[in-house]
C-alpha cells in the first residue's frame, strides 16, 4: 500500500491489502520429514526487490545460528 502511495497519485482509500491466508496445520512438526528448512523467493530480478539483503541474512543464519536450509530462487 505504502508502495503504491508513493509512487502514483490514488486515493489512499481505495486501496485495499489482502493478505494470502496460511494454512497453520501445514507447518506442524510431524508433515516436516527434513531437518533443512527450505525457504524460497519467487520474483523478478530487481534491485528494489533486494535480493543481496535476503542473502546476506541468508549467510548470517549459516555462518553465525548454523541454520541448516535449502534456498531456492525463481
Amino acid at each position: 500500500k505504502e508502495l503504491l502511495l508513493q509512487n502514483f497519485d490514488v486515493n489512499e482509500n481505495k486501496i485495499i491489502v489482502i493478505n494470502p491466508p496460511v494454512d497453520t496445520k501445514k507447518f506442524k512438526k510431524k508433515h516436516i520429514k527434513s531437518s533443512k528448512f527450505v525457504i524460497g523467493s519467487l520474483s523478478r530480478f530487481v534491485e528494489r526487490k533486494n535480493f543481496i539483503n535476503i542473502i546476506k541474512a541468508l549467510e548470517y543464519l549459516h555462518q553465525t545460528l548454523k541454520v541448516d536450509f535449502i534456498y531456492h530462487i525463481a
